[in-house]
């Protein structure tokens, strides 16, 4: 996927920054929700076969508190994992990631650019295909 794809193109000539432009404001609904709660973003969401793959990119930092516990809850549901990556996301470097899976925490690992990738397709070749998957 190219960042075109994603509508990033702010230069002057276009007909707007799809960043300044296409996202909406989010902590106006902050009020509806009890305590110190709000909306997270996500980074990136796949999609393949009724599995979800989560992308939650932290240029430094761990995890907030609040976003950790939602991790672990949604991934007691077999079909959600959690990547999170830390690292630049501007120069697409990556220094390390940590996955959530059956409601844990597995751990930082050390890593970088081809290495995440080999990750991400290991775990779309352990989704089971259309054919496999009973409807």
């Amino acid at each position: 996927m190219s960042r075109g794809r994603m509508r990033w193109d702010c230069s002057p000539d276009k007909d707007g920054c799809y960043r300044r432009l296409g996202q909406p404001d989010l902590t106006v609904l902050d009020e509806c929700f009890p305590g110190r709660i709000g909306m997270t973003d996500v980074d990136g969401l796949v999609e393949i076969n009724g599995r979800f793959l989560f992308i939650e990119w932290k240029r430094r930092g761990d995890v907030p508190a609040g976003q950790r516990i939602m991790f672990e809850r949604l991934t007691r549901h077999p079909e959600f994992t959690i990547l999170v990556i830390l690292g630049d996301p501007a120069a697409m470097s990556v220094e390390r990631y940590d996955v959530f899976k059956d409601g844990r925490r597995r751990g930082w690992r050390d890593c970088d650019l081809p290495e995440l990738k080999r990750h991400v397709r290991a775990w779309a070749n352990r989704v089971p295909r259309a054919d496999q998957v009973s409807r």
